[in-house]
């Protein structure tokens, strides 16, 4: 919670009180977190791997507890934070605990999720009885500068080469464009796709608040809100939407201009998958491909998502920059269940 007398408050499941921050320990991780430094390399950042994990470990040692209990029965650990707006900045998957990065941990395997709502608290999962069904879409809008334009067929290759031998179907709408998403998601109708992937470049305007490129009809750049983006999705509410640019799950340094991802999930996407900060193109292709590739074989997100951060381990980047906002839902079971289904996977161009 927000700053009282004692510094901020942590609670656990439940609302119970476990320890409090000191508020000089907060600011100082705050200012190492807005200098970026550590999204490059560990080693700046060394002070605020520690920052981190102390600060949920607290005097009493609540975290390690956690861990070493889950150590030794073999569980695995999943972490649901819900922050105050003030510390969304704080990028806690970089946590260590001297030993090693906790969400790289192979034993327990450990799992962070930014809850935005508990809406969704009680409900069970409800795996698609079909193989898993992805539409990606690209925006690479004709006035970007040469350096901006992302490689998205070599993307689009590296997904479906990765998931080629599983149950997944991909469908990958050409146009760029609002208009392309909302006529393909027509097109599939309800519960038509499980995932939407969509790559571009986003940014926090200072003024205006997240914003994704999109392309216009004629393939000029168009500036999405998260309302105008969602007012496409929400008759057929994927499961799982992965925005696939920089900064989508950056928030802003004014309280009320939460990050695009954070918007999205408050009306009404489950899970949303987006990046900290600016990310590399390849990096984060190569980390789409494994993440899609587990998820065709039927692993639980959450085995997914680790699966996918080890495989982009020895780049650094964007391992750590991987932000997942959620409604409070359950991750811990397959997107699909593909039992008793025998075809191979396949992929469709739509261009229009």
């Amino acid at each position: 919670e927000d700053l009282n007398d004692k510094g901020y408050p942590v609670y656990l499941k439940d609302h119970i009180l476990s320890h409090h921050i000191h508020k000089k320990d907060i600011e100082n991780a705050l200012d190492q977190a807005k200098n970026g430094l550590w999204k490059d390399s560990p080693l700046p950042g060394t002070t605020l791997e520690k920052l981190l994990y102390t600060f949920l470990d607290g005097s009493n040692g609540t975290l390690s507890t956690i861990l070493s209990r889950a150590q030794s029965e073999k569980n695995e650990v999943k972490l649901c934070l819900t922050l105050p707006f003030s510390l969304t900045i704080l990028p806690f998957e970089l946590m260590h605990n001297e030993k090693q990065f906790l969400l790289l941990s192979d034993y327990p395997k450990v799992h962070l999720m930014h809850t935005v709502t508990d809406r969704n608290k009680y409900a069970k999962a409800q795996p698609s009885q079909r193989p898993l069904k992805i539409l990606f879409m690209a925006c690479c809008p004709l006035s970007l500068a040469d350096g901006k334009v992302l490689d998205f067929e070599k993307e689009e290759e590296l997904i479906f080469t990765a998931t080629e031998k599983y149950l997944v179907d991909i469908i990958t709408e050409d146009s760029g464009s609002l208009t392309g998403l909302d006529y393909r998601l027509c097109g599939e109708g309800q519960g038509g796709f499980d995932i939407v992937h969509i790559t571009g470049h986003g940014i926090m305007d200072p003024d205006k608040g997240p914003l994704f490129f999109m392309e216009s009809e004629t393939g000029e750049e168009a500036a999405v809100t998260p309302s105008e983006l969602w007012e496409k999705l929400k008759k057929f509410n994927p499961k799982l939407l992965f925005l696939s640019g920089c900064q989508t799950g950056k928030s802003g340094d004014v309280k009320g201009k939460e990050s695009f991802a954070y918007r999205i999930v408050k009306f009404g996407i489950p899970i949303v998958l987006s990046w900290g900060l600016s990310v590399g193109d390849k990096a984060a292709a190569l980390f789409a491909a494994k993440l899609y590739e587990e998820l065709a074989k039927g692993i639980p997100f959450e085995q997914a998502i680790y699966w996918a951060r080890k495989a982009v381990e020895q780049t650094y980047n964007p391992w750590p920059l991987l932000r997942i906002f959620t409604d409070g839902g359950p991750t811990d079971k397959p997107i699909t269940d593909k039992r008793g289904i025998t075809h191979r996977s396949k992929r469709k161009l739509i261009m229009e």
